[in-house]
Formats: structure tokens, sequence, C-alpha cells
């Protein structure tokens, strides 16, 4: 018996088709892996929802022994003890095949060759949208033509490609399957799925069980722009079928963790993109955790528009999330270099990363700096030999520009072994325009590429930094005074933490506060805008701050610091004031927040503001709020997503989860379900000044 074989009958299927390809290309063995997987892996029975596949299923993992593949990294781990109970069930004819099996699937797992560290949101992470307009109005069967017209340039490139279709189809055809064998068989979906994905969809139904079926295809991570590309197959749909629909399609999205759905913005004709479906997405997002919806805001949104947003922010769902819709299209034009025809493509995946819908890899987080932890090493290094506040500052700044391009070069390095060593057919299928070029997606066949440097806990590092030029130095307490009571935990030192926590804090509108963290991040952001990637012709660097669940975990690594946090406490939440410290209302905290080179953050600096839930019921204060989205876009602000719950309400829940199943908060760049959260993030939440 042959080890394809063996490993059938073994249920390794993913395995089998890996070994039958074993002395091919890399982007064959995968692709013919994923072909195996999809002709044996068990479905699910189709039950309640709309569309096929549904609810918490993902084609790549069903009970073999490996994580199998994944749109971000692929190969996602293994199983451990499932893959050496299969190792030992393999016949001792073919254990040395096994093994060259398995030295070369995992030959390099992507970000091996970066340090650790360098992670605030991400490490070595691609998250992107396939290009669900082209596919809904061509059909995947003039991919298959694009491919074989193409076939010359790179034929084990287009061979896989040609699997990959061939796995797709295989899958489509179980699923039909599965779909007529049912007691009482959903005759409208049968009839969609005799058209799509291969054929062109013809009304909006269609395109969403299209949408929905490559949705699982790709590994359910992003939709891209929805309201644009599928506005077209809206117009004989009633309003309430299509907002149920709609609601079918989130559950989807919710149960996988899928990501994130972009609206409003601009149009294929670069007109305001603000449209009819729009309004019907935002109606039937409420009190969904997910998809994400990110919306790209202008000046000229309308009173409808702006209050369907808050109508969702009262249901809190944390949904949308607010872009200025100006800025990164000068971004998008200016850094990324992203043709005109192609702006109104500009949308956000994964938590909030940037994409251009069907056409990118933007490396989402590619890596990222722990920067209070740098300041803690130079502090304990340097502090008590310099001889001035600016002494010190240029040594910590120095060390941290050294930090920096160690890990754009090790991402540079990642991107060559990546695009050598893991191949993604799904991804180089179904993204433009690797068909076009015969390059795989991780070797620049996608028409943009990009990649993204993190940051963590630079709003306590500008607070840190304030406290040793206002104190320090010998102006009230020597440098070794600071350093003892960080080294104590403040134990002993409680008149020091007292004269710390009077002191302005970034947050409060404190321009000489506010100028030492503008500082710090321009040089900081200027010098990552200088990087390039190795991922195609042109792959710049862009800087994001998005910590999502992560500020507390890098907290356990950073002792007590002189902005008067406490060993292991959690960071400062992404670009805003750290937790509480915004006490000086709402309009100071965007002031100092603007002040702040956010135009260099290409990749997204999230902001949260806390709203109180009772304050989106009063007139008067719904106009207020509206005023203060207005004014920071007007003063340059990039990203603002809110946290709509009452104090009392999350202190309940604190106590009594069970009677809290549904409350929602955003944390970083998307928004979860609160007794998701651990107990240090919970009161980190609770933390934020409620605003309103």
């Amino acid at each position: 018996m042959t080890l394809y074989e063996e490993l059938i009958n073994l249920g390794e299927y993913y395995l089998a088709g890996y070994a039958k390809n074993i002395n091919k290309s890399r982007n064959e063995k995968v692709a013919k892996a994923i072909e195996c997987h999809f002709m044996h892996s068990s479905l699910p029975k189709h039950e309640s929802n709309a569309f096929y596949p549904e609810g918490k299923f993902s084609f790549y993992s069903t009970g073999e022994s490996l994580g199998l593949y994944s749109y971000c990294i692929g190969l996602l781990g293994m199983d451990m003890a499932k893959f050496e109970s299969t190792y030992a069930s393999v016949s001792h004819e073919n254990k040395e095949a096994f093994e060259k099996l398995y030295q070369d699937l995992v030959y390099y797992a992507p970000g091996q060759v970066c340090n650790k560290e360098n992670i605030s949101g991400g490490l070595s992470w691609t998250h992107s949208t396939i290009n669900y307009d082209r596919i809904i109005r061509e059909g995947l069967d003039s991919y298959l033509e694009r491919i074989k017209k193409n076939q010359e340039k790179n034929p084990p490139f287009y061979n896989a490609l040609k699997v990959t279709y061939s796995a797709i189809k295989i899958l489509h055809k179980r699923i039909i399957k599965l779909l007529k064998s049912a007691t009482n068989p959903d005759k409208r979906l049968i009839k969609a799925f005799m058209k799509v994905p291969f054929k062109p969809a013809g009304d909006f139904y269609e395109a969403l069980v299209c949408i929905n079926f490559m949705y699982y295809i790709d590994d359910c991570d992003n939709l891209g722009r929805l309201d644009q590309y599928l506005y077209p197959y809206l117009k004989d749909t009633p309003d309430d079928q299509a907002i149920e629909l709609l609601k079918d399609l989130w559950r989807n999205i919710d149960k996988t963790n899928g990501f994130h759905v972009t609206v409003g913005g601009i149009n294929q004709k670069g007109e305001d993109g603000t449209n009819h479906l729009t309004h019907l997405i935002l109606k039937s997002a409420k009190n969904f955790r997910r998809p994400q919806i990110s919306f790209l805001y202008k000046e000229t949104e309308s009173e409808e528009t702006k209050k369907l947003i808050l109508e969702d922010w009262k249901s809190g769902s944390g949904q949308p999330a607010l872009y200025n819709n100006k800025l990164f299209l000068q971004n998008y034009a200016g850094k990324l270099k992203v043709a005109k025809k192609d702006m109104w493509r500009m949308c956000f995946g994964g938590c909030t990363e940037p994409n251009i819908n069907g056409m990118s890899n933007t490396g989402s987080t590619s890596c990222g700096l722990q920067n209070l932890l740098i300041f803690e090493r130079c502090m304990y290094q340097y502090l008590e030999d310099s001889k001035s506040y600016k002494d010190f500052y240029n040594k910590f700044i120095n060390s941290t520009k050294i930090s920096l391009l160690k890990a754009t070069a090790e991402v540079a390095l990642d991107m060559q072994l990546k695009s050598k060593y893991v191949a993604l057919p799904v991804r180089s299928l179904l993204v433009d325009d690797c068909i076009d070029k015969g390059l795989d997606y991780q070797s620049g066949g996608a028409r943009y590429n990009a990649a993204s440097m993190g940051f963590g806990g630079t709003s306590n590092v500008a607070n840190a930094l304030y406290t040793l030029k206002k104190l320090g130095f010998g102006k009230k307490y020597t440098n070794k005074e600071i350093i003892d009571a960080c080294k104590n935990d403040f134990v002993g030192y409680e008149k020091l933490l007292s004269d710390i926590n009077k002191l302005p804090k970034f947050g409060q509108d404190c321009d000489e506060v506010d100028e030492i963290y503008a500082d710090y991040l321009k040089q900081c952001t200027e010098l990552v805008l200088k990087q390039k990637g190795t991922r195609g012709d042109h792959c710049p660097w862009g800087s994001t701050f998005n910590l999502f669940t992560t500020y507390a975990m890098l907290g356990k690594n950073v002792g007590a610091t002189p902005d008067g946090r406490h060993a292991q406490d959690p960071l400062g939440d992404s670009i805003g004031a750290t937790q509480g410290d915004d006490t000086e209302g709402p309009t100071a905290l965007i002031k100092s927040v603007t002040k702040l080179p956010l135009p260099n953050f290409i990749t997204v600096p999230v902001f949260n503001i806390r709203i109180n839930k009772s304050s989106l019921t009063k007139k008067k204060e719904q106009d207020k709020i509206v005023a203060m989205i207005d004014t920071f876009f007007k003063l340059d602000g990039m990203q603002m997503q809110a946290t709509v719950a009452d104090q009392k309400e999350l202190l309940e829940a604190l106590k009594h989860p069970e009677k809290y199943k549904n409350l929602i908060v955003r944390i970083g760049g998307y928004s979860e379900y609160f007794n998701n959260l651990d107990e240090d993030l919970k009161r980190e939440v609770i933390k934020r000044v409620e605003h309103f």
C-alpha cells in the first residue's frame, strides 16, 4: 500500500494529497493537498440559514492532525498527539517517506526568523480580501480560461491554480448532492448553486450565496466593499428581505470569528459611495458582534446616515467604526501608490488593517515594537548616567530605531522565505493580479503589496518621559530614586507615585505631554516609511496602532514605569489615552490625539472612546456626539470607534456574566463579547472614562 493510500485510510486527507505531489512544486503540493481534503472531508448538515455552508465551520479543520491551510499564514499548526498517532499507524515501509513528507511540509513556519518579542498585534500575518466582485460578475469558469491563456508563463504555478479550481469544483458538486439529499431540500438554494460560483450571479440572493460560499473557501476572512460590488444586484429585492439575508450572512461571520465589511467612501466613479445598500447594511448590523463594519466617513454624510450610525452605536454592537475617507484616500494614493481607478476598493480587513478589495497583500500585522519594554530597558541601562532629559531621550530614540530596523529586516527575510516555502494557492487564484503575472500571492502576485509595523504602550512612554522631564534630573527627585521606585513597584515611594499621578497625562490636551508623544511617534513612523519590503516591485511599510486584546498580555512583560503604571499592568490601549487618563472630557481627548502624526499611520491608528448609552437616547447629546465626530475628522483624525455601555452595566456584567452574554465592547480594532475577555481586559474596559 502506498503512503497516499495509508493516509487516506487514516483520514489524513490533506497529508495524503501533499504526499501524492511530493516531488512537485510547493504550490502544486499544497493545491493537491487542498483538493484531496475537499474530496474526502466531512460536510455539516444544512440547518436553518439561507446559505450554505453555515455556522461555526471551517473547510480547513475537520479532525485531521494538521491545522491545515489558512488565509493568513498557510499551515496553522498541528495536533501533535494525533500526528504522532498517525505516524505510529503508518507501515514500516512508508515511515521514511512519511518523515520526508513531514520535514518538507513544515520546512518553514511564517515568522520563524523574526524575534518573537517584536509583536504588538501580530507577527507575519496577512489579512486580505479576495475579489468577490469579479467572482460574482464573471464566475470562476472565467478564471480557468485566464489560467489556460497564461499557462506557458509558469507551468507549475498554473497547474497548481487548475488543481485549486478543481478542488472548489469537487467540493461544490458534493454540496449540491448534500443539499438535494435533505428531507426538505432548499430548492432556491440548490438552484442558486447550479449557477454560482462558476457562472455569474443573476440577482441579490445568488450573489449572496456565491459570496457566502467563497467566504468559507477563503477560510473566513473579509468581505471588503460589500455595499459597492453588491449594490447592482439589489434592485429587485425588497428591503425587508435584503435585511434578513444580510443577517444570515452576519450570523455566519459572527460564528466563524470572521472579520470586516467596509461601507461608505466613494464608488467606482469616484463619487459619494454611500447608497441604499449601505443603509441596509447598517440597519441589519445592530446587535451583531461581527462582522466589523468600517464606515469610510465623509464631510458630506447625510443626516439620515449619521442617524443610522448612532442607532447602531446605541444598540451596543460597537458598529460601525469610522474612518477618515479623505485622509485614507490620500495615504493610499501617495504611499501605497493605488491607481485612481482602484481607489473605490479601499477597505479594511482583520481587526482594522488596510486592503485594496480583491487586489492586495498588505502584510496587515507584519510585526510590532513593544515600545514601553524598550523604554524600561533604556531606563535601567542609561537613565542614571544621563546628563539631561535630552541626553536620555536621544539614547531612548536611538534604541527604538535600532529595534525597529532589526524588526523590518527580519520581516523582509521572512517575506523571501514565505515566497519560497509557504504557498497560498487559494489566494493566488482569487486575488488579482496573481493569474495575470504568473506569481504566487506570497511572491508579489497581488497588485498591491505592503508591510506593517505596530506599536505598543506609547501613551505610557509619553507619560513616563514627561515624568522624567518634570520630576527627574534633580528637579524634585534623582534619577536613581525614580529607578529604585520602579524596581520596587513604588512600595516605599508613595510620595513619588502621588507626585506622578498629579502630573498632566496624554489625553488631557496638555501641549507639553502631547508634544513629547508627537515627536516620538513622528521619528518612529518616518523611519518606518523609509523601509521597503521584499514582496513584489513596490512593497512599502506603514505604521499601525492596533493592540486588540494584546495590551494586557504585553503588559505582563514590563515592570513598573515612571508614568505611575504598576508592574505587569496592561499597556495603554492603542493610540488614545491610557485607560482612565482622559479625565478632561472628549474635546481634550480628541485634541491630544489629533496633535499626533496620524497620517503617517497608513495601516490605521485605532482610537477608542467610551460613550454612555443613555446619551444616545437624547437629541441634544446626539448632536454633541455628531459634532465631536465631525470635529475629530476635521482635525485630521484617522479612525474612531465607540464602546457604548453604561458603567453600571459593565460592573454588573463583571459580577454576573451569565446575565450579560450579549454585552459587546470594542477592544483594539474590533468588537468582542465582554464575557470573552479575561479579567484584566474587562477591568481595563471599565477603567475607560465614560463620555457624554
